[in-house]
């Protein structure tokens, strides 16, 4: 007699009822499922740009105040006030005030005012209602605004009818605007 015959009787169970013997579930055996490790891409290493090489726009926005010396390997328009010298590799435009020095490629200053010298080896453009108190280096030079400084361009000056210009100059090539005015000295430079 099977085990569970013998448990149906202990419980007041009948003998005559039939004996359903319960077989264990099949163990099916189930394919294991290895997770796989995500891919990981490899992209090739992308080199940093050279210390030569010339790379963006620095930007000062209007408000902002930079106490100390600003330099940068690109372009640089500076609208909020810096004190302190700035240099960069390539294009300074200045519309508000700068008090330091400014050396670049090219500068634009646009109404703005610089209390420094300013030092270009290409050009220097001053728009009306700019005023730079200090000297001017520069290669070539068109002036629309006012200078109190000395002038030292090496090609060519161009004073426009409002140019101001208190110090002295000394150009390779001169053209002046009837109005422009110029209190100083005006040595020009032999083409050798």
């Amino acid at each position: 007699m099977s085990k569970k015959k013998n448990l149906m009787g202990m419980f007041g169970g009948s003998s005559s009822e039939p004996v359903v013997e319960e077989k264990a579930p099949e163990v099916v055996d189930e394919p294991v499922v290895e997770e796989k490790a995500p891919e990981v891409k490899i992209e090739p290493v992308v080199e940093a740009p050279k210390a030569d090489e010339a790379v963006g726009v620095t930007y000062l926005a209007a408000g902002t105040v930079l106490e100390g010396k600003l330099s940068a390997k690109g372009d640089v328009e500076i609208d909020g006030v810096v004190n302190g010298d700035v240099t960069a590799k390539g294009k300074v435009v200045i519309r508000s005030e700068v008090t330091g020095n400014v050396t670049a490629a090219s500068m634009q200053l646009v109404g703005g005012k610089v209390t420094g010298d300013v030092r270009a080896t290409e050009s220097v453009v001053l728009s009306s209602n700019t005023i730079v108190t200090g000297n001017i280096y520069a290669g070539d030079l068109l002036c629309s605004g006012s200078i109190k400084g000395d002038v030292d361009v090496q090609g060519n000056m161009a004073l426009d009818t409002n140019a101001i210009v208190e110090g002295d100059i000394s150009t390779a090539t001169m053209t002046m605007a009837q109005g422009a005015v110029i209190s100083g000295a005006v040595t020009m430079k032999s083409k050798k």
